[in-house]
C-alpha cells in the first residue's frame, strides 16, 4: 500500500484534499485486506442468517475458537472480572459476537424512501368484502355477497450489480440493500444479478449461470431494474452497455444506483448532470417520462 501511495503523490497533477486522501486510504486498505483482489477472482461471501448488525452467536464463535485452537474448553484462556480477579479464580473465556455498523448508510432512511412503492398496486382476483357484504345483507334482508378486486403488489425488483473489480468494494452494501428491499414489503420478489462483458454485455445469476441481458425484460412493465455501478470502468464508454440500458428503459422502470459519493459523479461516465422529470403514473417505463433524464442516482 505504501508503494501505491508513493506513486500517487509522485504524479505531477496530484491535488488531493483531506477528504480525497481519506477515501484513498480506505480504498487501498480494503483492496489489501480483501482476498478477492489477491487471487484475481470474485468470491461471493456466504449468506448469513443473522441480522445485518449482529455478529456470530456465542456458541458458534466458541465452537470456531475451539476448532482453531484445538483446546479443551475447561483449559481455554482465562477471562477475568473487572474487580478482585486473580489467576486462580478467573473464568474460562469464550469468543463473543459484537454489534458492528452495517455497510448500508442510514438503512432506516433508505427503507422510508422505498415506502411509496407500497402504493404501486394492481387489481387481482375478486375477494369478498366483508363489511360491504354485511351492510348489503342488512339492507336487503337476505344474504348478499359483495366482492371487490384484490389489491396486490405490482412490481418485482431485479438488482443488477456491475461485475467490475471496483464495485467489489460495495458488495456488502448491496447485500444489505437487497435485504432492505425484501423487508420493506413493497415488492413481489427481489432477485440479484451480475452484469459483465463477454464479447458484449451478459448477465449472471446468483448461481453463476449466464443469461442473455434481454432475460430481464418484462413486456408488462412489472419489473423495476436497479443497476448498481460506479460507472468508471471502460465498458461504460462503449455503445453496447448503453444500448442495453436503453432496452431495459423502454420496457421497464430502470434506474442507475451510483455507489460513489456525489462529489465523484463528475469523474465517472455519468457526469454530474441531473434533470427533473414527471411520470404520468407510478412506476412507468423511462420512455414515458416527460423530460429527458440522463440518469437517476442514489448514493
Amino acid at each position: 500500500m505504501i508503494q501505491l501511495l508513493a506513486q500517487v503523490f509522485a504524479a505531477d497533477d496530484t491535488r488531493l484534499t483531506n477528504r480525497d486522501l481519506a477515501d484513498l486510504l480506505w480504498l487501498l486498505a480494503a483492496r489489501a485486506s480483501d482476498p478477492r483482489y489477491l487471487d484475481g477472482g470474485e468470491q461471493e461471501d456466504p449468506e448469513v442468517a443473522l441480522p445485518a448488525h449482529a455478529g456470530p452467536s456465542v456458541s458458534e464463535a466458541g465452537a470456531d475458537a475451539e476448532s482453531q485452537n484445538h483446546e479443551d474448553p475447561e483449559t481455554s484462556t482465562p477471562f477475568y472480572a473487572a474487580q478482585g480477579w486473580s489467576a486462580e479464580t478467573g473464568l474460562a473465556a469464550s469468543a463473543i459476537g459484537l454489534a458492528h455498523r452495517g455497510a448500508l448508510p442510514e438503512p432506516l432512511a433508505v427503507a422510508r424512501a422505498l415506502r411509496p412503492f407500497k402504493r404501486v398496486r394492481e387489481a387481482g382476483a375478486p375477494v369478498i368484502d366483508l363489511e360491504a357484504t354485511v351492510d348489503a345483507t342488512a339492507e336487503a334482508r337476505h344474504f348478499v355477497v359483495v366482492s371487490r378486486p384484490e389489491r396486490r403488489r405490482r412490481l418485482d425488483v431485479a438488482l443488477v450489480v456491475d461485475d467490475a473489480p471496483t464495485v467489489m468494494l460495495w458488495h456488502g452494501m448491496v447485500r444489505e440493500f437487497q435485504r432492505t428491499l425484501e423487508q420493506v414489503g413493497a415488492f413481489r420478489s427481489v432477485s440479484r444479478w451480475y452484469l459483465g462483458d463477454d464479447d458484449g454485455p451478459c448477465l449472471r445469476d446468483s448461481s453463476g449461470q449466464r443469461h442473455a441481458p434481454q432475460r430481464l425484460i418484462d413486456p408488462s412493465g412489472r419489473r423495476l431494474v436497479l443497476l448498481v455501478t460506479d460507472a468508471v470502468g471502460q465498458q461504460w464508454y462503449s455503445a453496447d452497455r448503453w444500448t442495453l440500458v436503453a432496452q431495459w428503459s423502454r420496457a421497464m422502470p430502470t434506474a442507475i444506483v451510483q455507489t460513489l459519493p456525489e462529489r465523484y459523479w463528475r469523474d465517472s461516465c455519468l457526469g454530474d448532470e441531473q434533470v427533473a422529470v414527471r411520470a404520468p403514473a407510478p412506476a412507468v417505463p423511462n420512455c414515458m417520462l416527460s423530460g429527458r433524464a440522463r440518469k437517476f442516482c442514489w448514493g
